[in-house]
């Protein structure tokens, strides 16, 4: 925990950055106490292919999840900030301004990408695929960060040391 705090002040004199490292000590010492649990749990063979998938998943949206809260500590200018930003991503202040429609829409191109990732065992078959493939991916991919990308230039958070 002192490594992980010490850490954070490292990145920065914040309590943002306390907290950050606080943070992720606090995370290492769960999943080092869970350790056993979590092995033995591992080791069971499930018997229907389904449930490890499904598993899978809930496995990856888990810890991506605590990670994407981390930089949310990380990147935020207070820890009243933080908060704010976190009861906002919890309120989906995003589906209200983008619209459930447009919001699903856009993600199946996500979803389907990772799918076949997963599936191929291979994150660059976008490379080897069809030509027509390709030109839909790179045309989807520009349309998505032309439409939803950042509109204003923003300072490199490293610029504030």
């Amino acid at each position: 925990m002192v490594t992980f705090i010490l850490c954070g002040l490292w990145h920065g004199a914040a309590w943002t950055f306390v907290a950050w490292g606080a943070y992720w000590g606090l995370l290492l010492i769960l999943f080092k106490a869970l350790q056993p649990f979590l092995r033995r749990n591992s080791e069971k063979k499930v018997k229907i292919n389904i449930f490890s998938n499904i598993r899978l998943i809930l496995k990856v949206f888990f810890f991506f999840n605590l990670t994407c809260f981390g930089w949310l500590l990380f990147r935020a200018s207070s820890l009243r900030q933080a908060f704010q930003m976190l009861q906002s991503i919890l309120n989906l202040h995003i589906i209200s301004k983008v619209g459930v429609g447009d919001l699903l829409f856009y993600l199946w191109f996500l979803f389907i990408i990772k799918f076949v990732q997963y599936k191929k065992n291979d994150l660059n078959f976008i490379l080897r695929a069809p030509t027509f493939v390709k030109i839909v991916f790179y045309y989807t991919s520009m349309f998505l960060l032309i439409f939803f990308g950042a509109v204003a230039g923003k300072q490199f958070i490293y610029f504030q040391f």
